[in-house]
């Protein structure tokens, strides 16, 4: 059908990079398996270490949360929308 040789993502900016709703749902994605998957650490972390530990690599944790929401957040609102 279709020749990946010939594919190009030039859809990717044209269509889906350049509209807001686009934009807004990538976003929402991102909040949504940040937030998973540091609830699901944190219970890891909670059930498996104690004390000093636990709070130590809590706050880790969080840290990297924080900054993985950061940077996508950055990449997401500094996309380059093309000129049409």
């Amino acid at each position: 059908l279709y020749d990946p040789a010939d594919q190009t993502a030039q859809w990717i900016l044209d269509e889906r990079w350049g509209d807001l709703a686009w934009r807004t749902a990538d976003w929402l994605m991102l909040t949504f398996v940040v937030f998973h998957a540091f609830m699901g650490m944190r219970t890891v972390l909670g059930d498996y270490t104690k004390g000093g530990l636990r709070i130590a690599l809590t706050m880790v944790l969080y840290l990297v949360a924080f900054v993985l929401f950061a940077l996508g957040t950055v990449a997401v609102l500094s996309l380059h929308s093309p000129v049409g």
